[in-house]
């Protein structure tokens, strides 16, 4: 080889050498392993006898220092032990709603005398009545010729985009006067009737037939609106089940507080009958998180042989991209103490128990794994303009939850997982980086006002890291 192709083979070593992020020593992360996780509960039935309560420490403080200055991590975390401290594994699968407990809600939720019709959104066109679309007209002409209303206040202090507007206004105006002539006086509107294959295909329904131009009037009459989907087990399409009550309650000055929001819902679960679930999350009136200013939003999470599942703010992306949410159930309760919503997510069927009592890696173990995935996370900031990323991590939490066994989708277990919650900042070049809003620092929060954004989910049993976004 002449000196020519020597020199420059050296000049390529070097310059991949200087482009080489710092690694970790070991890569964390392992693909999906059905075989390990069969070892693991294998070995839990092994020493049943000799497997106690879960012991950890009540906080961590710690600050991890990255493989480069580009990334940080500070631990000032409270640890809980969602449960008894004996974790089971439990084989669950998707559940089917019935018309028996649609009917169950609706008692509880809608007010008597409410009668709800079928609304089918597979329709593109909607039949108005002549009363619905004068009152559209109406609501249009006074759009257009209120001097006091939103659109004319354009009017100097942007003329050619009022303009533009306007002449929108008008054609729909136009639109509406010749579909008046033509509308029926009344529209035959069959009440719903809730049978099976309804439910097998999911549908939407409403005490208002259609989509009204009329204004609903809330002080006669609640809005009510129920929306159910159904599984497609070989799909994977979850299951969900909400309904909610839009009225205008009346204003007495009080406010009932969040034990006594918490006693409603649960009064309303033990009369539909649900068990095995327990209060995971509460978010209060005016909370920042949720922006239900007037309700108490209570959630309800899964509890295996008296171990909770850990509530998280993630949605699951299976493999055929349709979005799998974990298990919830949320029961909006207004303020003044009155029911508002009730909303159930993806139902689990609880299937066969493979171990009652879950052999855990040690808790100092759990911490090392973590130390080192935390530090591999920094490889993978793709955007260049990121100057810095410094991860906060604010609680810790030892809980159930659903993972997918093997390749399907349709298969899965609840087992034992550590779950760290947090936040993460990143800082850039300058503001014209990012689209992100800036601090003077150039620094910008992600997930601070989100308390249950788990940063990392690690497998309590073999210490493998779990993407919640995956499912596994």
């Amino acid at each position: 080889m002449n000196k020519k192709c020597i020199v420059i083979l050296l000049i390529m070593l070097v310059c991949l050498s200087a482009s080489c992020k710092a690694m970790p020593e070991e890569l964390v992360v392992r693909q999906k392993d059905t075989k390990a996780l069969t070892e693991c509960i294998a070995e839990s039935e092994k020493h049943q006898q000799d497997i106690r309560p879960y012991i950890a420490e009540d906080t961590w403080q710690e600050t991890i220092k990255g493989n480069t200055d580009k990334f940080s991590c500070i631990v000032d975390a409270d640890i809980e032990i969602i449960g008894s401290g004996v974790f089971p594994v439990v084989n669950i699968s998707p559940k089917s709603f019935t018309p028996e407990f649609i009917n169950m809600v609706l008692d509880e939720i809608v007010p008597d005398g409410i009668t709800l019709n079928l609304y089918d959104e597979g329709k593109m066109e909607h039949t108005y009545t002549k009363e619905e679309i004068e009152a559209g007209i109406i609501s249009k002409q006074r759009t257009i010729n209120d001097s006091n209303s939103s659109l004319n206040e354009l009017k100097e202090s942007d003329p050619k985009v009022y303009e533009e507007i306007v002449a929108v206004e008008i054609k729909a105006l136009e639109r509406l006067k010749a579909a008046y002539e033509e509308a029926p006086d009344e529209t035959d509107v069959q009440p719903l009737v809730i049978t099976d294959e309804l439910m097998q295909r999911g549908f939407i329904a409403s005490n208002l037939p259609r989509v009204t131009l009329k204004p609903h009037d809330l002080t006669k009459t609640p809005m009510v609106a129920l929306m159910v989907s159904d599984c497609d087990k070989n799909g994977g399409i979850y299951n969900d089940i909400e309904v909610s009550i839009t009225k205008r309650y009346a204003d007495s000055g009080t406010c009932i507080t969040a034990e006594e929001a918490i006693q409603k819902a649960d009064d309303l679960m033990a009369r539909l009958g649900i068990t095995q679930m327990s209060v995971c999350a509460v978010f209060e009136p005016n909370d920042e998180y949720n922006n239900r200013s007037d309700n108490y939003s209570v959630y309800y999470s899964r509890d295996y042989e008296g171990c909770k599942t850990t509530y998280t703010s993630h949605n699951v992306m299976l493999d055929n991209f349709y979005t799998w949410p974990y298990e919830t159930i949320e029961i909006r309760v207004h303020k003044s103490g009155e029911l508002d919503t009730f909303s159930y997510t993806a139902p689990a069927e609880v299937g066969e128990t493979q171990t009652h009592s879950a052999k855990l890696l040690p808790y100092d173990e759990i911490k090392k794994i973590f130390r080192k995935q935390i530090n591999y996370e920094c490889v993978y900031i793709e955007d260049e303009k990121i100057l810095k990323r410094e991860y906060h991590i604010h609680n810790i939490k030892l809980g159930m939850a659903r993972i997918a066994v093997g390749n399907g989708t349709d298969t899965h277990m609840a087992i034992p997982v550590w779950d760290f919650f947090g936040y993460y900042i990143d800082t850039y070049q300058g503001q014209e980086y990012t689209d992100w809003q800036l601090d003077d620092k150039n620094r910008v929060t992600h997930e601070k006002q989100d308390p249950f954004y788990s940063i990392f989910t690690i497998n309590a049993m073999d210490g493998t890291i779990i993407d919640r976004a995956n499912g596994y």
